[in-house]
């Protein structure tokens, strides 16, 4: 019984030095980004009024909070745009347009325009019914 008392006793102080007490439940304080003062909660609540009152008036004008949606001329026009834009375009090159599939001639160097393109063969156009 003593043996046991004294392993008690024992492991107690070991890990009573190992671990002291306030050790395990020491909580870290909250971590703020540098150079960002912390905002207060008045001014968050400031912050939180001030959007509901430009929300209400949004929604008293009748404006949408979301982009208005493009039309299909427009994403074409946009997408043709940007392969006129490509710089890895090389003769011969095909690419899917809304007019079909169009081979780049490679003629131009400078300006880019539909008439570098051609009508691939095998294309929904050239094909013979």
């Amino acid at each position: 019984m003593l043996l046991a008392s004294f392993r008690v006793l024992f492991a107690a102080l070991v890990f009573g030095g190992v671990f002291p007490p306030d050790a395990t439940a020491q909580v870290e304080p909250e971590s703020e980004q540098p150079g960002e003062p912390r905002m207060s909660r008045e001014q968050w609540l400031a912050d939180i009024e001030a959007a509901r009152r430009r929300i209400e008036e949004r929604r008293r004008e009748g404006r949408s909070f979301a982009q208005p949606t493009p039309s299909d001329a427009d994403v074409a026009r946009e997408s043709f745009q940007r392969i006129l834009e490509d710089d890895s375009l090389r003769a011969g090159d095909i690419v899917a347009t809304s007019r079909g599939l169009l081979m780049f001639k490679g003629q131009s160097s400078n300006e880019r325009s539909l008439n570098d393109f051609a009508q691939s063969h095998g294309g929904p156009q050239s094909r013979s019914p």
